[in-house]
């Protein structure tokens, strides 16, 4: 079984402000790419300094 960030899953906390990029449907795990993150919010700049520290 891969992790989630294997997997490329979305963060929960990632998900307010980001925009669809295609349809999913309903009960689909969202993944980077299925959506646009707003780069503009803290919480997008703090998960993108995590994954540099973690890999």
């Amino acid at each position: 079984m891969s992790s989630a960030r294997e997997a490329g899953m979305l963060p929960l906390g990632l998900a307010p402000g980001s925009v669809l990029r295609k349809p999913v449907a309903r009960g689909q795990t969202l993944t980077y790419d299925d959506v646009e993150l707003d780069e503009s919010l803290t919480i997008v700049h703090l998960r993108r300094l995590q994954d540099l520290e973690t890999g």
